[in-house]
């Protein structure tokens, strides 16, 4: 997902949960452009969303330049790894974790120049391992 003009994209399991989802070398980068240049970039846009999802592995992947937050995950994540991907340059968090029971793992990720790095917001069980965060506003 590359230069989106209104974000990258998303899932949502609409009929109970993802599960069982791999991500791997995926790359969402510049996408929001559009909606920035309104000053929409705040709250709900992002590189990419994913919402009520089970068992994830996001790795060898990047989130890089975009104009809001580059990968949020939202609501009944349980089971999730991201694993050596690049979170950097994102107007707004790198990641952004809410409202999930977890266990949400970040490990060997570089995470650098997001206005936030890593933000949590009423979440349980998150853990960050042998990761690069520097450079966060």
């Amino acid at each position: 997902m590359y230069n989106g003009g209104k974000g990258g994209g998303g899932s949502w399991g609409t009929n109970g949960y993802l599960r069982n989802v791999i991500c791997d070398r995926i790359k969402v980068n510049y996408n929001n452009w559009i909606n920035y240049q309104y000053g929409w970039y705040g709250w709900d846009p992002c590189g990419i969303k994913f919402a009520a999802t089970r068992q994830m592995l996001i790795k060898d992947s990047e989130f890089i330049g975009n104009y809001a937050t580059g990968l949020w995950m939202d609501t009944e994540f349980r089971s999730v790894y991201v694993e050596n991907t690049t979170l950097a340059d994102n107007l707004g968090q790198g990641t952004f974790v809410e409202a999930s029971m977890g266990p949400v793992t970040f490990t060997n990720c570089n995470i650098y120049n997001n206005d936030y790095g890593v933000y949590i917001s009423a979440t349980n069980s998150v853990t960050i391992d042998k990761c690069n965060i520097h450079d966060n506003n």
